[in-house]
Parts: C-alpha cells; sequence; structure tokens
C-alpha cells in the first residue's frame, strides 16, 4: 500500500483593527464565510481553515490552512469591512509553519 502523505500547514496570525472586542472564534468565522463567498464551497474546503487559538493579547487569533492556500486567506481578509453594523478589519500579522512563530514578535 502507497504511503500518506501529510499536507503541510501555514498557522496566520490574523489582528482586528476598528472594534473593541471581537472573539477570535467569530474573526475565524468572518474569515471562513469571506472564503466561502469568494471561492464557493470548494474553495473553503480546499483551504483547510481550522481555528488554532486565541492570543492573550486584544483582538488577536490564530487560525491553520494549507501552504499552498494561504493566498487565498489573505486575499479573503482584504474584503472584510464590517461585523454587523460595525466598520472594522482584518489584517494578516504573520505567517509562520509553526504556532509559536505566528505568534512570535511582531
Amino acid at each position: 500500500m502507497g504511503e500518506t502523505v501529510r499536507k503541510k500547514k501555514r498557522y496566520v496570525a490574523l489582528e482586528a483593527h476598528g472594534i473593541e472586542r471581537i472573539t477570535p472564534l467569530d474573526m475565524f468565522e468572518l474569515v471562513a464565510h469571506m472564503v466561502k463567498e469568494i471561492f464557493g464551497d470548494y474553495g473553503l474546503a480546499e483551504t483547510e481553515l481550522s481555528w488554532v487559538r486565541t492570543v492573550d493579547k486584544n483582538n488577536v487569533a490564530v487560525i491553520r490552512c494549507g501552504k499552498d492556500q494561504v493566498e487565498k486567506v489573505r486575499f479573503a481578509t482584504l474584503f472584510i469591512k464590517k461585523i454587523g453594523d460595525v466598520k472594522m478589519s482584518l489584517r494578516v500579522v504573520r505567517i509562520s509553519g509553526t504556532v509559536k512563530g505566528a505568534i512570535g514578535k511582531r
């Protein structure tokens, strides 16, 4: 039988601006929704998005995606302009191959 090849992942640290408090899970859902709107269900599945963890700092979260799908995630964050009636934006702070690297110094 053939060997299973494990796909490489990238960890993307996101920071919310223009809003006082937002949960990291809400940030993940915003990104997932925008990826689905732009690239469809297949594009969302292809990115292999998952929520990883919250960083102690305000409005910062880390999400995981496939290595070759990082550009889709970055592209989708550009189109996030508001949550409900509150204007806000998400900024990609850092992209890394490890969670520790994504959280690292900014």
